[in-house]
């Protein structure tokens, strides 16, 4: 009997030994879940968490922490960062301050949170846009509020002559211009251009804001001043390239307000099928603006473009009789960074594919071809029409035009290997290496050459 109640004993504690082991593993596998889960990126339930907002893709434009806060409007973290000392005014990249990043994405709490702990609202960027200019431009007309009652310089121009009240007149916003004239906007002030914000409201036939002006004293009678005003031209500038694979060619640089690069009618660039639009862009905003584009005086009868619109980059055919429009465009806005963008159309495929870097980031359907005359179109680099407007502001290179679809591994190897001279569909391809003078050689073999041009009519656009 005591033989067995040992053995029963012992039984029963190995039980107890092996369950208790058991409890302490499964305890310790749900502590590692749990663990994982409060990891960001790791474990299942890490994976079923809400996306946090996409992060700045370099930290080089945010030098401090608060810089990286502000220009994803992280309310909670900027007041905590500015409460613990951090200082209001920093200038990172570009020369920009956290003020000047929350007002471009328009986070207007963390905007107004930065004035009351004493950012500055009249330190502008490197390139003498401030944060004012930037909420005209955009059209914030409460965070503009914002700003000049912290005393921001209502008439401050830009490096280009252009102040926050000429700036709200050409985007059409007429709130944001009203409020800059109760403050004391002068609606004489010149850009280096000549123009004033009377002449862009009597350009696009904006009765309303010619009124409006006009109530303030605009000078009815001003004409334009600067030497373009009279029929000159300059065009875009050419400068030392720094995108990725070439830091040792260059670049063309568009102002935004007139530049573009013109190329006559040709029969090897008229497409009006299958298409691939490829460049290399850096823009300064996320205004719209034209990358490259074919078409004439016609509305509507487009064969193809590449050109930013709403912020994002989008590519765009002209099918059938040309009064609809077929598109893609990319989710992400513009960042300011260089990126190989390209459209392509694929009849075949009855689809339309946008590639950033390589990579697909958009898709849409189209079929047919052009059934309208497109044999005396011409293209152009930077505008639409005779560079009468969607002028597009940043650095263009490599431009390229092919009369066929890439596919998606081919539009990749552009990114590492650039296309050399002739090749299968290369009809148009414009390094912009010349580095000097006004014309702009096709390295595709088919002759389609261009020529810089500024604004041929400052009558039609400024």
């Amino acid at each position: 009997m005591e033989r067995k109640a040992l053995r029963w004993a012992m039984g029963s504690a190995g039980v107890l030994l092996v369950t208790l082991g058991l409890a302490a593993a499964v305890l310790a596998h749900q502590a590692s879940r749990s663990a994982a889960a409060r990891r960001p990126g790791t474990g299942r339930r890490a994976a079923a968490r809400p996306r946090t907002p996409a992060r700045p893709q370099s930290i080089d434009q945010a030098s401090w922490p608060l810089h990286l806060a502000a220009a994803q409007g992280h309310i909670g973290v900027v007041e905590t960062l500015l409460k613990h000392g951090a200082s209001a005014n920093p200038r990172g990249e570009k020369g920009r301050t956290p003020l000047w990043l929350a007002v471009s994405g328009g986070h207007e709490g963390t905007a107004g949170l930065l004035l009351k702990h004493g950012a500055n609202p009249n330190l502008g960027a490197d390139e003498g846009l401030g944060p004012l200019h930037l909420a005209a431009r955009k059209g914030h007309r409460r965070i503009m509020g914002m700003l000049l009652e912290y005393k921001a310089e209502v008439n401050e121009k830009d490096a280009r002559g252009r102040t926050a009240l000429y700036l709200a007149v050409r985007g059409g916003h007429d709130g944001t211009a009203e409020l800059l004239l109760k403050y004391g906007g002068d609606p004489d002030l010149r850009s280096e251009d000549g123009v004033t914000a009377l002449h862009f409201a009597a350009r696009d036939g904006r009765v309303d804001l010619v009124t409006m002006l006009l109530a303030y004293e605009a000078d009815a009678d001003g004409a334009m001043e600067a030497e373009e005003a009279k029929g000159e031209t300059k065009g875009p500038a050419w400068v030392p390239s720094d995108r990725p694979g070439d830091e040792t060619g260059y670049a063309l640089r568009f102002d935004g307000q007139g530049d573009y690069v013109l190329i006559g009618p040709s029969k090897t660039l008229d497409i009006g099928a299958s298409v691939t639009l490829a460049a290399w862009v850096k823009s300064d905003g996320d205004e719209d603006g034209q990358i490259i584009w074919r078409g004439d005086q016609q509305g509507g009868h487009d064969p193809y473009e590449l050109h930013v619109a709403g912020g994002r980059m989008e590519f765009r055919v002209d099918l059938g009789d040309g009064t609809k429009a077929s598109k893609v465009r990319a989710k992400e806005r513009l960042d300011e960074q260089w990126h190989f963008w390209a459209g392509v159309y694929d009849q075949d495929r009855e689809s339309l594919y946008l590639y950033k870097d390589g990579c697909l980031v958009g898709t849409g359907k189209a079929s047919g071809k052009c059934e309208y005359d497109t044999g005396c179109m011409w293209n152009v680099i930077g505008a639409v029409d005779r560079g009468n407007w969607q002028h597009f502001a940043g650095t263009i290179d490599a431009v390229q035009v092919w009369s066929r679809a890439l596919s998606g591994r081919e539009v990749g190897r552009l990114l590492e290997q650039p296309p050399t001279g002739e090749t299968e569909g290369l009809v148009g391809y414009w390094m912009f290496d010349e580095g000097s003078g006004r014309d702009v050689k096709d390295s595709s073999g088919e002759g389609n050459g261009g020529v810089f041009r500024g604004c041929e009519s400052r009558s039609l656009a400024f």
